[in-house]
C-alpha cells in the first residue's frame, strides 16, 4: 500500500495508526458512556423547592385527575416546601390550605393533588428513577395515571378517596426522607406526568402537613443494613427480603429448610445465622419457677444496648451462641418503636430461644403494649428509619409482619403473662376490673393469653351501641400491658395482693413504667424492671437488668468503665 505522495508505510506506522485509530474510538465510547440518563433528559429530574400544580379545596376529584391529558388550569401554582403547621414561612415556600379549620360539615377532608409534568428526551437511556419526598402524614404516587407507589403508612390496597385517613401519624417519622423506585417502563417518549396524592392524618391532636419532592437518576444507600423480612409464601417457597449496605436485595428458596437467613447488625456488632422454626406453638404460660433466670424489659429497638447486655450478663457469647444453660430469660415486652433496630431485636431473641431450648433453658418473650401497636395499626413511635426502608422496599407497616411472615407467625404464639411458681410475669400490671373480673370469673384465668393473641390482629378496643367502652372478658386483658395502676401506687397493698391471689402468685414482675434501677414496690410483692436503656447505654455506658439465682434477686448492672456488678434490689415507693 502506497500513500499519496507514493511511500510505502513502515509496519511501525500502520500500528501506530491503528492504535491512535483505536484510541480516538474509545475516547469517543468513553464520551458516551460519560452520558448519564439526567444528562439525556435534563427536563425530567428536579430538585427540592420545586414548582408544582395544587389543589386543596378538600372536595371529591375527578378520576382523571392524575392523567397526562387532564386540565389543571384552573388549579393554583406554588413551590415546595407546601405546609401549613410547620415553620417554613420563608420566601417561595407555599402555606395550604387547613381543612380543620375551614368548617365542612360532613367528614373532615385529608388529601391535597399535586401534579408537575416533566419530559422524557430520550426514552431508551432512561433506567428506573428514584423520587425523594418529605411529607407528613402520608402519599401516593402516580405516573401517566398509574399508581407506583404509596408511602408505609397507606393501607397497601384501599381504594384512596379525598378523605382517605393514613393508618396513624407518626411522632418519629415527620422527618423521614422517602425514597420511591419509579420504574423506567412507567414513563414514555415526550410529555408525562409525576402526580402526588398527600394525605393528612386529621384525627391526631397536632395538626400540620407537608410536602416537598426531588426527582434523581441515582440513589445509594447509605444507612445500616435492615431485615431480613421473612415471608412464606402459599406452596411453602420462602421469601428473604431486606437492606444491606449495597441497597435492596431479594432471595427465594423452594421451602424453609433450605432458607439461609443471616442477620446483619449495625455498627462493628457483626452478624449471625437464623434456623428457621418449621411451627410455631403458644408456650405454657404455667410452669415451675427456674433456678436462674434474668429478666429485661422495654429495649425499643436498642440493639447495642441489648448486645452488649446479654453478653455481660453471659446469656450469650461474642459469637451470638447461647451460654446460659438451662437459665431463663425475660423479656417484658415492648421490643418495638422508637429505636432503629427492632427487627435485629427481634431476631436475636428468635434465635436466642432456639438455641436455649436445645440448652434446656428458654427465653420468654412477654408482650407488651408498644409490640400489640404496631400489629394493630398504631404507628405513632415507629423510627423515621422504617419509614424510609419501607418505601424503598415498597411495603406497608402491616406487611413487616403479616400471617405469612416468619416473626409474624412467632410473635402471634406468644404470652400477655406468664406465671412461674409464685411470680406472675406481665408487661404492664393489672387493675381493679381485671381483679373482679377474675374473682367472679368473667374472665378466665387460662382465657387472658388466648384473647390478647387475638388483640394483635382485631385491636382489643370494643363499644356499645352509645360509643361507651365495653369492660368485658376481651377487653380487659389490654390493662395488663397498657395500665399503671401498679406501678403509680393506685392501689392499695390490699388490693395489690388480693390482685396476686386471684393469679396464683405472690410476687410480680413487671415492665411498662421506668425507674431508675430495678426495684421493690409495695413490701417486696412487686419488682419494677424497666430502666431507661437508651440513657444508660448511649450517655451513661451501662446497662441494667434483674438477676434471678436460687431464690435471690440481684441488681445486674454492667459499666463500661467499672465493668460487671451485682447489687442489692431496693425497695422504693411506687412513681407518683
Amino acid at each position: 500500500m502506497k500513500n499519496r505522495l507514493g511511500f510505502t508505510p513502515s509496519r511501525s506506522i500502520i500500528a501506530l495508526s491503528a492504535l491512535l485509530a483505536l484510541a480516538a474510538c474509545n475516547n469517543d465510547e468513553q464520551s458516551k458512556n460519560s452520558i448519564t440518563p439526567q444528562d439525556r433528559n435534563p427536563s425530567l429530574f428536579f430538585d427540592y423547592g420545586s414548582q408544582w400544580s395544587y389543589l386543596d379545596q378538600g372536595l371529591a376529584i375527578s378520576n382523571e385527575w392524575n392523567q397526562v391529558g387532564f386540565d389543571d388550569s384552573d388549579w393554583k401554582n406554588g413551590q415546595g416546601i407546601f405546609f401549613y403547621g410547620y415553620d417554613h414561612a420563608v420566601e417561595g415556600n407555599t402555606i395550604l390550605a387547613d381543612y380543620k379549620a375551614m368548617g365542612f360539615v360532613d367528614a373532615t377532608p385529608s388529601a391535597y393533588y399535586f401534579r408537575k409534568k416533566v419530559n422524557v428526551a430520550d426514552i431508551s437511556t432512561l433506567g428506573d428513577v428514584y423520587l425523594n419526598m418529605k411529607m407528613d402524614d402520608a402519599a401516593a404516587i402516580y405516573v401517566n395515571g398509574q399508581e407506583i407507589a404509596r408511602s408505609p403508612l397507606l393501607p397497601k390496597y384501599e381504594v384512596l378517596t379525598h378523605t382517605t385517613s393514613p393508618l396513624r401519624y407518626s411522632k418519629y417519622g415527620e422527618d423521614a426522607e422517602h425514597t420511591f423506585i419509579l420504574p423506567s417502563e412507567s414513563f414514555s417518549q415526550g410529555e408525562n406526568v409525576i402526580a402526588v396524592a398527600l394525605f393528612n392524618q386529621v384525627n391526631h391532636r397536632t395538626n400540620d402537613v407537608q410536602f416537598n419532592v426531588a426527582l434523581n437518576a441515582t440513589f445509594d444507600y447509605t444507612g445500616e443494613p435492615d431485615g431480613p423480612y421473612v415471608t412464606i409464601g402459599d406452596t411453602g417457597e420462602v421469601t428473604i427480603d431486606g437492606i444491606n449496605r449495597n441497597g435492596l436485595y431479594s432471595d427465594t428458596y423452594t421451602n424453609i429448610s433450605e432458607a439461609q437467613v443471616t442477620v446483619e447488625l449495625p455498627d462493628e456488632l457483626g452478624s449471625f445465622s437464623v434456623e428457621l422454626q418449621n411451627s410455631y406453638i403458644p408456650p405454657e404460660f404455667q410452669y415451675e419457677k427456674p433456678e436462674q433466670f434474668f429478666v429485661t424489659s422495654d429495649f425499643e429497638g436498642q440493639i447495642n444496648a441489648l448486645v452488649y447486655m446479654l453478653i455481660e450478663a453471659g446469656i450469650m457469647d461474642k459469637d451470638y451462641n447461647w451460654i446460659y444453660g438451662n437459665g431463663h430469660l425475660f423479656h417484658l415486652g415492648d421490643l418495638f418503636d422508637r429505636g432503629a433496630y427492632v427487627t435485629e431485636s427481634l431476631w436475636l431473641f428468635y434465635h436466642l430461644e432456639n438455641q436455649a431450648k436445645v440448652a434446656g433453658g428458654d427465653v420468654h418473650f412477654i408482650l407488651g403494649n408498644h409490640d400489640m401497636m404496631n400489629f394493630y395499626g398504631d404507628f405513632r413511635y415507629v423510627h423515621e428509619r422504617y419509614f424510609e426502608n419501607l418505601s424503598l422496599m415498597g411495603k406497608d407497616f402491616f406487611e413487616l409482619h403479616s400471617k405469612n411472615t416468619v416473626l409474624g407467625q412467632w410473635l402471634r404464639s406468644k404470652n400477655l403473662m406468664e406465671i412461674a411458681g409464685d411470680t406472675l410475669f406481665v408487661h404492664a400490671g393489672f387493675n381493679l376490673d381485671v381483679i373482679e373480673a377474675l374473682e367472679n370469673q368473667t374472665l378466665l384465668l387460662e382465657d387472658i393469653n388466648t384473647y390478647g393473641r387475638r388483640h394483635l390482629d382485631e385491636g382489643y378496643v370494643r363499644y356499645d351501641d352509645n360509643g361507651s367502652l365495653i369492660k368485658d372478658a376481651y377487653y380487659l386483658p389490654s390493662r395488663l400491658y397498657w395500665d399503671r395502676s401498679v406501678p403509680d401506687g393506685d392501689l392499695t397493698q390490699a388490693e395489690l395482693e388480693r390482685g396476686l391471689a386471684t393469679f396464683g402468685s405472690s410476687q410480680m414482675i413487671i415492665g411498662h413504667t421506668v425507674f431508675d434501677q430495678p426495684s421493690y414496690l409495695y413490701d417486696y410483692h412487686v419488682i419494677a424492671a424497666d430502666v431507661d436503656h437508651n440513657q444508660n447505654f448511649n450517655e451513661e455506658g451501662r446497662v441494667q437488668g434483674l438477676e434471678f439465682y436460687y431464690n435471690h434477686y440481684n441488681h445486674f448492672v454492667a459499666d463500661k468503665n467499672l465493668g460487671v456488678m451485682r447489687l442489692p434490689v431496693y425497695l422504693t415507693q411506687p412513681r407518683q
